[in-house]
């Protein structure tokens, strides 16, 4: 792990750098949106669309769905991840959802889509 992902790790709480931790999502300081927006560009100057693209639902960036829009046909990794997510996507915001899920009709089972509605 480069020093730099390593170094912006440490000030983030674990729920934030460890997807199987059971508390994903809530409230961060403008710092810890600072950290992670940082170290979400690094994942993705990586190569590591996936880890950045979750770190972006945690934050419930702005950023999130002009990144899938940019890279989701891309990378497997992080389409099946966006594809296991789709709640978290639609809870964040219907509409860019619904056009990403219209846009990547390949990508989402329309199973999770129905589920993401109920």
């Amino acid at each position: 792990v480069p020093p730099l992902i390593e170094r912006l790790r440490e000030g983030l709480p674990p729920e934030c750098v460890d997807a199987s931790a059971p508390d994903r999502g809530g409230e961060a300081t403008e710092e810890q949106r600072i950290l992670v927006e940082a170290l979400a560009s690094v994942y993705e100057a990586h190569g590591d669309l996936a880890a950045s693209a979750s770190l972006l639902v945690w934050l419930g960036s702005d950023s999130l769905f002009h990144f899938l829009r940019r890279h989701l046909c891309e990378d497997a990794a992080l389409a099946e991840r966006m594809c296991a997510d789709f709640g978290r996507l639609f809870e964040l915001s219907a509409a860019d959802a619904m056009a990403l899920a219209v846009a990547h009709s390949d990508l989402f089972a329309p199973e999770a889509i129905l589920q993401a509605l109920e």
